[in-house]
């Protein structure tokens, strides 16, 4: 009996046969919680993207129904259903709780789900509930004071050789696609506050964005799409004066003296009109229309409509059809066009030529002034410091309207 007593044989058997039933429920219980970590990362993932999507839909001004059914149907696609094997997808704007709870432009989604255990039942017959939750919210993108339109051109905003381009505070954005839609060479430089392009950018080292360089953007909207001006009556024609104020009208020819422009609309043939060294603008609430009216302007010629250092200073309206806009291209002028600025001209307005390809070879309004660049392409050459301080003007904001996950 003793030597029983004494015979260890055995003994770690004995101890493995006690701990295998712990072993076995410590692998069973991981394997489960790996299970549910991998489903709550597989629902947070699409709490993200209803969330994201939902946001849009409520910029698009889609109704509390349909932002909430935009949420659901997202997370549905990623197998979230609401209703559907104990899933409940729950859209709120503004969200329930959090940072954001007062934000009517937030938009949460709560996805909930309770899971049996599958394996470690034989533990406990207790569910276990996951939950994913994100909140998103509208985005607007910096405003840009220099556009180009053309979704496919290559070198759309264009730097030229030794050009010094200064966007104070504002961005320079190009819809087109290309490769090269944004193109700075030689010894140029910009300096700007972002730097956006629908395609791709060229000569990253001689751009200076403070808010970084943006590729394969969304094309940004034409803020003035929608906006026409009044019909004219070309046989009432008249050419511009050697000196004195003017009112609206249609004019042609070149300015050779000093023209006061009195509030109002100025169709100018764009074929006849030049402002040279002599000659200078002045006008507040105004708009010069550039059309075709003698049928002078050929495609391409490339006429250069204001030269050498001509003093300009003039505003746009504030009210009426042509509202922001200081310098408007008819739309059916496709041509290429040249302003060469200086340091004495003041565009305080949108200059909006949606079918020209424009060279404009420097222009100032300095840090507290309001020029907007809104064309087909635009080439920059020479020394060129623009703002986009426009407050109380009608200029119309060129913003992207994204969403970001804020929770």
């Amino acid at each position: 009996m003793k030597k029983f007593w004494r015979d260890d044989d055995g003994t770690f058997a004995v101890i493995a046969g006690l701990l295998l039933p712990v072993l076995i429920a410590g692998a069973v219980l991981a394997t489960e919680v790996g299970n549910w970590a991998y489903r709550h990362e597989q629902m947070q993932g699409a709490a993200d993207a209803a969330a994201l999507s939902a946001v849009i839909s409520k910029l698009a001004n889609a109704s509390t129904s349909a932002t909430t059914a935009q949420g659901q149907a997202v997370a549905a696609a990623s197998g979230f259903v609401q209703g559907v094997d104990g899933v409940t997808v729950v859209v709120n704007s503004p969200p329930s709780s959090g940072p954001n709870a007062s934000r009517t432009d937030a938009v949460e989604v709560i996805i909930q789900r309770s899971y049996v255990p599958s394996l470690a039942k034989f533990i406990s017959n207790n569910s276990v509930t996951v939950r994913a939750r994100a909140v998103a919210r509208h985005v607007t993108g910096g405003g840009a004071c220099v556009l180009s339109l053309d979704n496919n051109a290559n070198k759309a905003v264009e730097l030229q050789g030794s050009a010094v381009v200064t966007l104070n505070g504002c961005n320079a954005a190009t819809n087109s696609s290309s490769a090269s839609g944004l193109y700075a060479w030689g010894s140029s430089s910009l300096t700007v506050a972002k730097a956006v392009s629908a395609g791709g950018i060229v000569g990253d080292d001689r751009i200076n964005a403070s808010s970084g360089l943006v590729r394969g953007s969304t094309a940004l909207a034409d803020p003035y799409a929608s906006l026409s001006y009044p019909t004219y009556n070309s046989s009432t024609a008249q050419a511009f004066p050697a000196n004195g104020t003017i009112y609206p009208g249609v004019w042609t020819g070149p300015i050779q003296g000093a023209i006061t422009m009195s509030p109002g609309i100025y169709y100018v043939d764009a074929g006849t009109f030049t402002l040279n060294g002599s000659g200078s603008i002045y006008g507040r609430g105004v708009t010069i229309v550039l059309a075709n009216i003698t049928g002078a302007l050929k495609p391409n010629n490339n006429p250069a409509i204001i030269n050498g250092n001509s003093p300009v200073d003039l505003t746009a309206p504030t009210d009426g059809p042509t509202a922001g806009i200081v310098l408007f291209g008819d739309r059916s002028m496709k041509t290429n066009l040249t302003i060469n600025g200086g340091s004495t001209q003041n565009w305080g307005g949108a200059i909006y030529m949606p079918g020209v390809d424009l060279t404009f070879v420097g222009g100032a309004s300095g840090t507290t002034g309001c020029t907007q660049i809104v064309t087909k392409t635009v080439s920059f050459s020479g020394t060129s410091n623009l703002s986009l301080n426009c407050g109380g003007t009608a200029v119309k904001p060129i913003t992207n309207q994204t969403a970001e996950l804020v929770e």
